[in-house]
C-alpha cells in the first residue's frame, strides 16, 4: 500500500482457510482485527496494526480478516461493528471462546496490551542464530536485552532459575521497548569477548537492531539494577559502542533442560596388577 515502503506486511491477512489453520488449528495466541474495506476508523488503525505487528513480530500474531469477504466468519464471532478486535488465546477454550480486546486502537496501547499477555512466557534462549533472530529480529526498532548467566555447573538449577526470575521481573516493568532472551555464558567465547565481558557471569546487554549499537550492565545482575540500566540505555545515559561484525553471532548449543547439570564423572583408574 501507499507509504508502507513496499516491505514485507508483519500483520497477516487471513482468509476463512487460513483461519482455520492458522488461527484455530494452532496452539499459539492470536489478535484477529475484523474489518470492512470501506470503514474509516478501520483505515485509520491499519497503520498502527501493521505498526503494532512489526514491532511484535516473532512474538506474537496479529491478523486482519475482511469480514465483507468472509461474512460467515464475522458472523461466528458476533461480529456487528468495524473494526472489531478478538483475541483468540491458545488452547481449545481460548478458540472457542475469543475475547474482546479492551485497549487503545494505536500501535502503543495494543503493543502494552500484547506485553502483558507475552509478560508470563518464559525468556528465551538463544541455542542458535536462528533463536537470536526470532528474539531480536533485524527490523525491531525496540532494545534487545540478553543476559548471559553463569555455566550451568557453577549455578545449578535453582541459582539459573533465581537469576531468571530477576531478568523476568525487570521484563515486566520495562514494556514494549524491550525484548528479553538470555544464553548459557561461555557458549559464544568470541562474541563476548568483541562485548567486553571479561569480567564474568551474570552480564547483562541491550542492543539496539537498528542502531546497531550496544550497552554493557555494571555492576549486580538484580530487578533494581537491571530496571536502572534500562531506563539509562533509553535516555542515552549509558556509554554505547558499535556492533562488529553485525549480526552477532551465536552458536549452536543444546538447550537447557531446566534440571541440575550432571557432575562430570572421573573414570576410576585401573589397579595395576
Amino acid at each position: 500500500g501507499k507509504g508502507s515502503g513496499g516491505g514485507k506486511e508483519h500483520a497477516v491477512n487471513l482468509n476463512g482457510a487460513d483461519f482455520q489453520t492458522k488461527v484455530l488449528g494452532s496452539e499459539e495466541d492470536w489478535l484477529v482485527e475484523f474489518m470492512a474495506p470501506w470503514c474509516g476508523h478501520c483505515q485509520r488503525l491499519k497503520p498502527e496494526w501493521e505498526d503494532a505487528a512489526k514491532q511484535l513480530s516473532g512474538q506474537f500474531n496479529l491478523g486482519v480478516v475482511d469480514a465483507t469477504q468472509e461474512a460467515g466468519l464475522a458472523q461466528t464471532y458476533g461480529v456487528t461493528g468495524y473494526p472489531t478486535i478478538k483475541l483468540f488465546k491458545g488452547g481449545k477454550a481460548g478458540k472457542k471462546k475469543p475475547i474482546d480486546y479492551p485497549g487503545g486502537r494505536d500501535a502503543s496501547s495494543i503493543v502494552n496490551f500484547v506485553q502483558g499477555l507475552i509478560g508470563d512466557k518464559p525468556i528465551p534462549e538463544v541455542t542458535s542464530m536462528a533463536a537470536f533472530s526470532a528474539a531480536c529480529p533485524e527490523a525491531f526498532s525496540g532494545i534487545c536485552v540478553i543476559a548471559f548467566l553463569p555455566d550451568i555447573l557453577d549455578d545449578q538449577a535453582k541459582g539459573r532459575s533465581a537469576r531468571l526470575e530477576k531478568f523476568a521481573a525487570a521484563r515486566k516493568t520495562a514494556g514494549g521497548t524491550f525484548r528479553f532472551a538470555w544464553v548459557a555464558g561461555g557458549e559464544n567465547a568470541e562474541l563476548e569477548d568483541k562485548l567486553g565481558l571479561g569480567f564474568g557471569y551474570p552480564a547483562c546487554v541491550a542492543v539496539s537492531p537498528t542502531k546497531k549499537r550496544f550497552a554493557v550492565m555494571k555492576g549486580v545482575f538484580d530487578t533494581a539494577n537491571l530496571d536502572s540500566f534500562l531506563s539509562g540505555v533509553v535516555r542515552g545515559k549509558e556509554s554505547t559502542s558499535e556492533v562488529k561484525p553485525w549480526p552477532m553471532k551465536f552458536g549452536k548449543y543444546p538447550a537447557w533442560d531446566g534440571k541440575d547439570a550432571a557432575i562430570p564423572v572421573e573414570e576410576p583408574e585401573e589397579p595395576e596388577l
